[in-house]
This record gives C-alpha cells, sequence and structure tokens, in this order.
C-alpha cells in the first residue's frame, strides 16, 4: 500500500502510528516504509510526501514508483470543501479520480468502520492550479465545476497511476470548509520541488505579518482534520490489505 500526501505534516499523526521505519531511495527523506501493526496483523505502508501542485506531485511518484510494489495507491491528505455541507474532519473519496474497481471497495470500507460522527462524501473533485480561499471563489469554483470538493494533486497522481497499471483512489478529510480562507500562500513559498522553503516563509511573514492569525487558524483546523484522517486510515488499511 501506498498513501501520498502533498506535505508531511498532513500524515504526521498516521506515521506515528507506523513502526520499523525506513528510507527505501537514498538521499530521499519524502518516501518512507513503515509496518502497520494491528491486531495481531501487520502490513507494509509506504508514504510519499509529493510537494504542492500536479508539476511536484507527478515527479515525485514517478521517483518512487522502482522501489513500490503494485499494490494500490491512496491519494490522501487534505482538501476544502466548496459546498455548505462540507465540514471540517469529513472524509471524502472522489468519485471521478481513480480506479473503479478500487473506489467500489474503498467506500463501504471506509463507511463501515468510520465512528457514527464522522461524514463520509463520494463526489466529484476537481484538482486546481493555485488555492482556492473564501466563499466566493469556492462557490464560483462549485458551480462553475460541479466539484464538490478541492485540492492540488490529485488529477496528475491518478493519471500515472492508471498510466502504469496501479489501483489508485482518493481519500482526502476535509480541512476547510465553504466559509473558510486559506492562506494565501503563492507559489514563491515553494521551491522547484513543490516544498516550502524555510527561508522564502519567513520572508513572506515577514513582508505579510497580518496573515499570521490566519495561518494559525489554519493549522489548528488543519491538525484536527489529519488525526481523524490518521485514525481513519489505521483502521482501512489492513482490511484493504486483506482483501488484495
Amino acid at each position: 500500500m501506498l498513501v501520498t500526501s502533498a506535505l508531511s505534516y498532513e500524515l504526521a499523526p498516521f506515521i506515528r502510528r507506523l513502526h520499523y521505519l525506513s528510507y527505501p531511495l537514498a538521499k530521499n527523506n519524502n518516501l518512507l516504509r513503515g509496518i502497520l501493526e494491528k491486531e495481531n496483523d501487520s502490513c507494509e505502508v509506504h508514504i510519499l510526501f509529493t510537494g504542492v501542485g500536479e508539476r511536484a506531485a507527478a515527479k515525485s511518484l514517478l521517483d518512487a514508483l522502482p522501489v513500490v510494489k503494485k499494490g494500490p495507491l491512496l491519494i490522501s491528505g487534505t482538501a476544502g470543501a466548496l459546498t455548505e455541507i462540507g465540514r471540517i474532519g469529513n472524509i471524502f473519496i472522489a468519485s471521478n479520480y481513480g480506479d473503479p474497481l478500487f473506489r467500489k471497495q474503498l467506500v463501504p470500507t471506509v463507511v463501515h468502520t468510520v465512528t457514527p460522527e464522522i461524514k463520509v462524501w463520494c463526489e466529484s473533485l476537481f484538482t486546481a492550479g493555485k488555492p482556492v480561499s473564501g466563499r466566493e471563489n469556492k462557490a464560483q469554483l462549485n458551480n462553475d465545476s460541479g466539484a464538490f470538493a478541492v485540492d492540488m494533486e490529485s488529477a496528475a497522481l491518478a493519471a500515472i497511476a492508471e498510466k502504469n497499471g496501479l489501483p489508485a483512489a482518493v481519500l482526502r478529510v476535509f480541512s476547510d470548509t465553504l466559509e473558510d480562507a486559506v492562506p494565501p500562500l503563492n507559489e514563491t513559498i515553494f521551491d522547484e520541488t513543490g516544498f516550502p522553503s524555510h527561508i522564502r516563509l519567513a520572508a513572506y511573514l515577514l513582508g505579510h505579518p497580518l496573515t499570521i492569525p490566519q495561518m494559525i487558524t489554519f493549522s489548528h483546523r488543519s491538525n484536527r482534520a489529519c488525526r481523524i484522517l490518521a485514525e481513519v486510515l489505521e483502521k482501512i488499511i489492513p482490511k484493504l490489505d486483506k482483501e488484495r
């Protein structure tokens, strides 16, 4: 099983549940391998941090494919809701990206595994070229595309998976609702690999100090959502592994 997210914080709560972590690619800390132990059973999990955006994500996945088994790919991490009914912590499965057979297996596994208070959606996803923030922009994207949620990597990752015979599905958690603003971090914050540069981030914050409270709020929301995602992944991955 290969699980991806754009940035490490999205899967950090899940990674803390893995044992015997290692790095299969020399000089590349963005691909991890670990063992998930659950109910007297265990399964191998690869974690890949792809970087933000389709171009960075595509390159990261292509670089990792030679050392990852031809098992399922879960395109994971966070997403933004584009409708009134999407809530932070809701689990989202994309209906328009990935392998239909794998998705058919994934949806009931998730629905029957999560606790009753966690809502699961299987709807259309839009992969955007830049962050979409605020009610007006999100509502406009929903109106134009008909999508229920937005992210920045899934389309490229799903296309590469299909081309390489890797069953894939998108399983994300909502970190922001229709009303919530996303920090206005533009492409200058990220380096060519799609990861934030600490120097560029510090320079941005010094020049835009009013965004700091917004970033703190966004961080709190995201951390809460990612803890929910970790609980779901911990429960469903052993079940999916057994059914392969």
